[in-house]
């Protein structure tokens, strides 16, 4: 027979346990919102190229990973790459498509330099997957928005200076 003391001593570091499992879940859940609203105000700043959204993203989509210090990134648009300084083609990686108008214009590719423990085969968490194809979508509509742009500019430009609506 156990003694009530130590049964009680049980359950209590059993919940101590518990509530530290959450905290963590919620300070990873925390960073990678932290990313994503990071990603959306550099898609927002007022007179930065897609290439200065694409080099920034960068810089910050480690922030949104568990082991952030270990992550390497590679964006490809069209025929263009950009890479973080630590990249390094290893086995472990996810990517997610880059969309513009439904069609796929280039690919994000998110990686570790090491491999760590797996969940459920594969070394990136289901939030970690998915925090990496919202960027992805998100980089896709500010490429639209910067495709249209360049529409609605030319469009402009071959307008003769007569037929203008001022």
């Amino acid at each position: 027979f156990r003694s009530v003391s130590q049964s009680r001593y049980e359950d209590l570091f059993e919940c101590h346990s518990k509530i530290q499992k959450l905290v963590y879940e919620k300070n990873e859940i925390n960073k990678q919102l932290n990313c994503l609203f990071d990603i959306c105000d550099i898609c927002s700043i007022p007179d930065l190229t897609l290439d200065g959204v694409f080099q920034i993203s960068l810089s910050i989509i480690p922030n949104g990973l568990k082991f952030t210090h270990d992550v390497w990134v590679k964006i490809t648009f069209h025929e263009k790459t950009y890479t973080s300084a630590n990249y390094e083609d290893t086995p472990w990686f996810f990517e997610a498509p880059l969309k513009v108008r439904r069609s796929r214009a280039g690919v994000i590719r998110v990686g570790y330099l090491t491999e760590y423990p797996r969940q459920m085969r594969d070394v990136f968490h289901l939030h970690e997957k998915l925090l990496i194809k919202n960027i992805a979508e998100r980089l896709g509509h500010t490429a639209s928005l910067f495709a249209l742009q360049e529409e609605i500019d030319a469009l402009s430009d071959s307008i003769s200076p007569s037929k203008k609506v001022s």
